[in-house]
């Protein structure tokens, strides 16, 4: 790192509520959300990684139009973000959180019109990928427009039926059987 150069501050939070937590949770534990709204705080990347009673909060979006998803050419099905300190001007809390998520993912589609529901969260310390971050998953819908939007570079629009047919990160094959659970 050069001389100047600044390190953003990122969102951790206690590990301690995300014990019971495992995989893709859709039924949201009271006490999680409560930690996530009172007891996150912001830090080094590498100080949260060094202490084992924390972890780091990410936003990941899953974005949806009609019945397709948007896919990115690594094959991730959810477009994540880091929750830096700047996240104060969205406010506070899980309403910054939506708010985040929701301004990450119009910009990615360059499109205003979305509407976005949080749709769970993912903890799992036996997936390398996902050990040292617990991922805090919103749906980003786009509204019915006249025209379909197009996907942006380096991504594509992949129907629901199709999602099993092609290959996916190991996170994004987790959410997709999910899906297709609710299909």
């Amino acid at each position: 790192m050069s001389d100047g150069e600044e390190i953003d501050l990122v969102m951790a939070m206690p590990r301690r509520e995300l014990y019971a937590v495992r995989g893709y949770v859709t039924s949201m534990e009271l006490t999680v959300l409560d930690c996530l709204q009172n007891e996150t705080w912001f830090a080094l990347p590498d100080v949260i990684k060094a202490d084992i009673d924390a972890k780091e909060v990410r936003v990941a979006v899953l974005i949806r139009q009609d019945d397709r998803y948007l896919v990115d050419e690594g094959g991730g099905l959810l477009h994540v973000a880091n929750v830096t300190s700047d996240i104060a001007a969205f406010g506070s809390g899980l309403r910054a959180l939506r708010e985040l998520s929701r301004s990450a993912g119009a910009a990615l589609l360059n499109h205003e019109q979305v509407g976005i529901v949080m749709q769970g969260y993912m903890n799992d310390d036996s997936l390398e990928e996902l050990r040292p971050y617990f991922l805090i998953i919103y749906e980003l819908t786009v509204q019915p427009t006249r025209k379909t939007l197009t996907a942006p570079e380096n991504c594509c629009w992949v129907s629901s039926k199709s999602l099993s047919d092609i290959a996916l990160d190991p996170i994004s094959t987790i959410i997709s059987e999910e899906l297709e659970k609710n299909l």
